[in-house]
């Protein structure tokens, strides 16, 4: 442990607080200043310093929109309602509930109606039918 050596490149800053005037210091490593960051990601999961997930939300449900997409524009009518759901469980729903612990007690009631906006694209795309028929 004593010769263990952080990269300063890659080493941020992260103050997380919710109060309007936050104390903030500048810390050094290697007397080298450290970057001070508004977001970081760190095992996926993007944290904010108000401690907000909207950030992160934006990210992973753009990622299920974007997988979503290619799954419509290339397997809907290559397979049945049964490969196109088990692709959409293993690739988009993964998406959508990875790390729920974390920031789904959160009351945003905007990030929850965006999942599910997702949810029902996929549900439509996976039964094959258009807005208002389910």
């Amino acid at each position: 442990m004593e010769n263990l050596r952080f990269n300063v490149s890659k080493c941020k800053v992260l103050t997380i607080t919710r109060k309007k005037n936050p104390i903030i210091h500048d810390y050094t490593l290697a007397s080298e200043n450290l970057t001070r960051v508004d977001s970081k990601k760190d095992l996926g999961i993007t944290t904010a310093s108000k401690l907000n997930w909207d950030i992160h939300a934006n990210i992973f449900v753009a990622k299920a929109n974007k997988i979503l997409g290619v799954l419509r524009r290339t397997c809907t009518k290559l397979m049945d309602m049964k490969a196109t759901r088990t692709l959409y469980l293993s690739l988009v729903k993964s998406q959508l509930c990875y790390a729920t612990e974390v920031w789904s007690p959160v009351n945003s009631v905007q990030i929850l109606r965006r999942v599910e906006k997702v949810q029902r694209r996929a549900t439509r795309s996976t039964t094959m039918t258009k807005r208002g028929e389910l």
